[in-house]
């Protein structure tokens, strides 16, 4: 079937992508062995992994006037989006973040938000017609608490279903919960969220359902290479991870995110949606860098076929 409309608030931010044995501690200097720059955010990372499987995305992006904004609307339109309501703005930079990543594909990031951190509800209401007929918007914690706030509540307001990604953990209001359809934070965030010390299915389920008190309709949480939970109103799933080699986790929470929205877009039942999402989301771990290291339909597909057959 035709994708549903999908919208992302997105952030974006220039990668420098630091490889090395491991990452320093505190005050400690280490050589590294190579560096690549590439195009990220969370947000954008959504959108980006979503057209890329052939989703029906429409992205809501601002950016600096500068060198790392031009590249990043080459790219946003390599990957097939629509540049309509994607701004440059004079006077601001575009995000940066700085990626170390040790040998065993662990990462720690810094991240500069830059002109994604600054939107105002005029950049929001630009786009005002396109929740008219939406499915879902998505939404990260990388641009501004205000903003996110008033987009989640427009899109509310218009019958929009609600995904957020709720990285990085961020104090916000606890009435926004009820206006969430789908809340995906990780066993680090769920952990911070919800006070549950989430190391495994169980503690997870618990997260889950905690998320539900407070009245998201659905959570979906990641575990790594444990996999992932689901707790909706009527069923509890659990899911393992694809055994893969992985070279760089830095991406692949986001990729399991845009692939998951765009299998809900499609109609995907639920428990397929989550194999697929998680498939997606391996495959990128099996390779170094941001949104490029996210997989093809083709890829996702022969993944999920040959996962499908040891669970």
């Amino acid at each position: 079937m035709k994708p549903k409309k999908l919208i992302t608030l997105g952030s974006y931010h220039t990668d420098y992508f630091l490889i090395g044995d491991r990452i320093p501690d505190k005050g400690e200097t280490v050589t590294g062995n190579y560096y690549f720059t590439e195009g990220g955010g969370k947000g954008s990372n959504h959108a980006c992994a979503c057209s890329i499987l052939g989703g029906n995305v429409v992205l809501i992006q601002k950016l600096g006037r500068d060198e790392g904004g031009e590249t990043a609307c080459r790219e946003f339109a390599g990957y097939g989006l629509s540049l309509d309501y994607v701004r440059m703005v004079d006077g601001e930079k575009t995000g940066l973040a700085p990626i170390m990543i040790d040998k065993d594909g662990n990462n720690a990031i810094m991240v500069f938000p830059g002109a994604h951190g600054h939107y105002t509800k005029e950049d929001i209401d630009m786009a005002d017609q396109e929740f008219d007929d939406a499915f879902m918007a998505s939404f990260v914690f990388e641009t501004n608490l205000d903003m996110v706030e008033y987009a989640i509540k427009k899109a509310y307001e218009k019958n929009v279903a609600v995904f957020l990604d709720p990285s990085p953990v961020t104090k916000f209001n606890p009435e926004l919960y009820p206006y969430l359809t789908w809340i995906k934070p990780n066993e680090h965030e769920a952990t911070l969220y919800t006070g549950i010390e989430v190391t495994d299915y169980e503690s997870a389920i618990e997260a889950g359902k905690w998320f539900l008190a407070q009245g998201v309709k659905n959570a979906l949480i990641t575990l790594g290479e444990m996999g992932s939970v689901l707790v909706t109103p009527d069923r509890i799933l659990t899911f393992p991870a694809p055994k893969v080699t992985v070279v760089d986790t830095t991406t692949a929470g986001d990729v399991f995110a845009g692939a998951f929205i765009y299998a809900l877009s499609v109609e995907m039942p639920l428990d397929e949606a989550v194999l697929f999402a998680s498939c997606a989301g391996a495959l990128t771990a099996t390779k170094a860098g941001a949104v490029k290291s996210a997989p093809h339909m083709d890829e996702v597909q022969t993944l999920l076929a040959e996962f499908k057959k040891t669970i």
